[in-house]
């Protein structure tokens, strides 16, 4: 007589389960860890060039000169909207403007460095200031500042170009990077926080993998078709509270199945509980750690469906994560990388 298959309430088919747990479930960390680590290696790149810059390059740090003093060398200014809500004011980014204006470093060693910085190549890292809808960003003649980027606009002999002339249109990137603090730290701050990131999605991964479904992965990598023996029959009696009114008694058909020598209790189907009687083949699946009914590897709905809901709160606080970031503000990113990239020449000092 070939054994009884008996079934788990609310439990997905072996394909359906081999598709959830070992694609769609670690897809989305795993995406997310190798874009992070992508980016990571992107600004430890940036880090090392800031602290050995290549040939071409130039990193230097020192106080800014402009004539006249104090004026703006490279600004931020950040048009806001401003809305009431609940009697409260909050500010909504429309667009930003950068302003970008040659200026001079005056080294420790008291080296002179001519930066040639243009608004359409140029990424400011500076403490935003303002109140309200009025908020900028800049740097200016007596601040203190890192740069870095190439010696055909950083250096003591850059080259002459105009400053209208959009020396960066081509790049996705800015050429020249001007900070208020050491560019090679923040660029290590931000690799850092990209490995963490990654590190939180693999660990996400191997909860859901490993906890979650560890039995299941035991039993396809060494499970072996058994035949088992029901021994007991019973009911397990419970609670359930509604939402309105009284609680109401539940009953949940186990029985104990008997399989080499190991006893093991199963929640089965309505369905089945009729059907089985005690000493009733059942068709199992066992390894050395674990036990599974019926003839193929399988995972419940409801564990299916909270392991999928913990991966897509994870992946939701990785996208917020990922928006936590030290800004450069340029043309190209304005107020936290949110508003709109501005028309080219609208209201834009030279």
């Amino acid at each position: 007589m070939s054994p009884f298959t008996l079934a788990g309430p609310l439990q997905l088919s072996a394909e359906s389960s081999w598709l959830i747990v070992a694609w769609l479930l670690p897809a989305g960390p795993i995406a997310v860890a190798v874009w992070s680590f992508v980016r990571a290696f992107v600004f430890e790149r940036r880090r090392r060039a800031c602290s050995a810059p290549p040939p071409g390059f130039l990193s230097v740090m020192g106080q800014v000169a402009t004539k006249p003093e104090r004026k703006p060398a490279v600004r931020v200014d950040f048009e806001l909207v401003a809305k009431t809500v609940k009697g409260k004011a909050t500010f909504k980014p429309r667009s930003h403007t950068v302003t970008a204006k040659p200026f001079t470093i005056e080294t420790e060693q008291g080296g002179r460095v001519e930066v040639r910085a243009h608004r359409d190549d140029v990424a400011l890292h500076a403490p935003v200031e303002g109140s309200g809808a009025v908020r900028f960003c800049q740097i200016a003649g007596g601040d203190r500042a890192w740069i870095y980027g190439p010696t055909r606009v950083v250096g003591t002999n850059p080259r002459l170009a105009d400053s209208n002339t959009q020396t960066g249109a081509q790049s996705s990137e800015p050429s020249l990077w001007v900070s208020t603090t050491p560019i090679d730290e923040v660029f290590g701050a931000e690799r850092n926080h990209f490995l963490v990131l990654a590190t939180a999605m693999l660990g996400l991964l191997v909860i859901v993998e490993w906890a979650a479904f560890g039995t299941y992965w035991d039993i396809v990598r060494e499970g072996k078709p058994a035949v088992g023996h029901v021994i007991e029959k019973s009911v397990d009696l419970g609670t359930s509270r509604e939402r309105f009114g009284r609680p109401r008694a539940t009953e949940t058909p186990i029985v104990t199945i008997e399989v080499d020598g190991r006893r093991a209790d199963f929640e089965v189907a309505e369905r089945d509980w009729e059907r089985v009687t005690e000493q009733t083949p059942v068709a199992m699946l066992v390894s050395p750690q674990n036990v599974m009914l019926g003839p193929e590897p399988h995972v419940s709905v409801v564990r299916a469906a909270m392991m999928g809901l913990l991966v897509f709160l994870g992946l939701l606080g990785a996208v917020v994560a990922s928006f936590i970031q030290r800004p450069w503000y340029s043309v190209r990113r304005g107020w936290r990388g949110t508003d709109r990239r501005p028309v080219a020449a609208s209201g834009v000092d030279t």
